[in-house]
């Protein structure tokens, strides 16, 4: 089965009967889409991200074929002026090392780090929006994702009861350590293993000794 017969399958089975409707839930003009069930033509890849969000099915089930992802978002990094470190952890997630590369005029110093789903986001809006600098476009992206991710980690070490050892430890340290958190804090949050997997990497880049 090629990609137009499985497009048209998934299409239905998650309940859109018209290829005009979801050519409108995609925001592409209805010649446009029909052309992806009707003939060979495939849609690039934010449009194939998109279409798969929304059936809620992976690329791989929409193309009948394996599509590496990972080496397309490297790729794609590496030619706005990036440096691209992959990293898989031992539940097979996939997570990006990013930094702005020595050819870049004024480069950062910062490293991102960043999961798949994240730069599949980030290389969405990135391709849908017209002259745009995608390069300082994809730092600001990636900056706001890093700030979000410390700031959660941040916000449940500093609430949550079994942590307390490390809290006052680092309270020790800086007195001011959660202030710029802590007034946006919930009261009652619940560590997840990805939570506790982002502070240990905060610990261990800020704080070597507390980390071991």
């Amino acid at each position: 089965m090629g990609f137009s017969e499985s497009l048209k399958q998934h299409r239905i089975k998650a309940g859109y009967s018209s290829a005009k409707e979801f050519a409108a839930r995609l925001g592409l003009s209805y010649s446009t889409y029909v052309a992806y069930e009707n003939t060979d033509r495939e849609p690039r890849f934010n449009i194939l991200i998109k279409i798969a969000d929304i059936l809620n099915v992976s690329i791989d089930e929409l193309l009948e074929r394996h599509i590496d992802e990972t080496s397309q978002l490297k790729t794609w990094l590496e030619s706005n002026g990036f440096e691209v470190n992959v990293m898989k952890r031992s539940d097979n997630k996939v997570f990006y090392q990013v930094r702005e590369s020595p050819r870049v005029l004024v480069p950062l110093s910062s490293v991102f780090l960043a999961s798949e789903d994240v730069l599949k986001r980030i290389y969405g809006v990135a391709t849908e929006l017209m002259d745009v600098d995608v390069h300082n476009l994809i730092v600001k992206l990636l900056s706001a994702n890093q700030n979000e991710a410390v700031a959660i980690s941040m916000m449940k070490l500093f609430h949550s009861p079994e942590y307390k050892a490390i809290r006052d430890e680092l309270l020790s340290i800086d007195p001011f350590f959660f202030n710029s958190y802590s007034a946006c804090a919930p009261k009652e949050l619940k560590l997840t293993d990805e939570d506790l997997r982002s502070i240990e990497e905060i610990f261990s880049r800020c704080f070597p000794v507390i980390s071991k």
